[in-house]
This record gives C-alpha cells, structure tokens and sequence, in this order.
C-alpha cells in the first residue's frame, strides 16, 4: 500500500530529514540536491602521451551554482554522484521507491542507481546521468529533483524474518 499524503505529513519527520511540508506531495516527498557531487574529470599526463580520469568532488553551495539562474552545466553523457539535501531513512515497516522527477526525466537526466530500497535502508547519495546526445543540463544546490513514494508492508520485517 503507498502510504498518501495525510500519513506521510504523520510520519514524514522520521523518513525525511529535513522534512519540508511543501515538498509533501499526494503520493510522494520530493528529494532535492545537496551541495555536494562527485563528477568524472580528465587529466592529462605530464608527458603528454594520453591521459587518465579521476573524481573531484564539487561543492554547488560553497561556489555558488545555488539557482537555475547560476547553475552547474552537466555535458552529455557525463555521469555524477550527487548527495541529497535530505538524508532519507526507511522505517522498518516499509519499503521506498525513488524516482527522477517527471519534469527532470524529459530534461534528459537518467537515475543510474538502484531506485528500490528496503527496510532500514539509507538515502543520501543518488547516481544520475545526463543521457542526452547535445544538450547541456543545468543542476544546482537545492533544485528538486526526485521523489520518493513510501510503501507500507503488509508485515513488518521482524513477522517476515520468523516466516523463514
């Protein structure tokens, strides 16, 4: 069962933190980027002869890409960690489906990571993608960009455990 609305403002402190009640939605809590992300870059040798890739770490806050306005420009086909603003927890009694959201999947941008998650299971990173051929995307600190839809158990993990 999805838990709706009226429950997840209920019990959407212990999922979500942060909690912002304007991200509550019918079905789902909206997920937005944290400062921080992990890109792909390129360094070249010394000497010339090729070059190898290694991961930076990028704080959107700290240099300011915080509004679509100043954003940080994503090229096609580059992939990124980003982290969460809001560190997500599932509660023992349900299970959590993570989703891009409608409007950010029509930009181009691919969720690359597992999007189930189990009881007791942490969300703070998501691995994404810009799957698009030519476009550059925008993404900054704060920007909604996921969702999450809650689902109720029929039975708590601890009666699932003393099935088997």
């Amino acid at each position: 069962m999805i838990i709706s609305h009226n429950n997840l403002m209920k019990m959407g402190a212990n999922i979500v933190t942060p909690l912002n009640e304007k991200m509550v939605n019918i079905a789902s809590i909206d997920i937005c980027v944290g400062s921080k992300i992990v890109v792909e870059d390129l360094i070249c040798n010394r000497d010339g002869k090729g070059s190898r890739s290694y991961y930076r770490t990028i704080d959107l806050n700290y240099l300011g890409y915080t509004s679509e306005e100043k954003p940080y420009y994503v090229k096609p086909g580059m992939f990124l960690l980003v982290a969460t603003y809001e560190h997500v927890k599932v509660p023992n009694d349900c299970a959590i489906d993570l989703r891009l959201k409608n409007m950010i999947v029509k930009m181009g941008w691919s969720l690359s990571s597992g999007s189930w998650f189990e009881p007791n299971e942490e969300i703070d990173v998501i691995e994404i993608a810009n799957i698009t051929k030519w476009h550059v995307l925008k993404l900054w600190y704060g920007m909604p960009f996921a969702q999450i839809i809650t689902h109720k158990l029929r039975w708590g993990t601890s009666d699932l455990l003393n099935v088997f």
